[in-house]
């Protein structure tokens, strides 16, 4: 998406990011926002994506410790 013109809420000529969003009164303020979003696009995926397997090896560890426990109280 790149940078595009627009009217600010008071009056006046701005610029923003995208067709839809905040209209800044500089580029540099828009550009900056660019920024803001494409670094948190790119963070967020991956994040979601190690959560999973984090999530997922929890659950095995807890399942093998209570495998394990239940085998230990069978054997006493």
């Amino acid at each position: 998406m790149p940078i595009k013109r627009c009217s600010l809420p008071g009056g006046g000529k701005g610029y923003k990011y995208g067709d839809s969003g905040k209209c800044y009164k500089s580029r540099e303020q828009a550009l900056k926002q660019m920024r803001a979003i494409k670094y948190s696009e790119t963070h967020s995926e991956t994040h979601s994506e190690t959560r999973p397997s984090i999530m997922a090896q929890v659950v095995a560890y807890l399942q093998n410790k209570q495998i394990n426990d239940s085998k230990n109280s069978t054997d006493s």
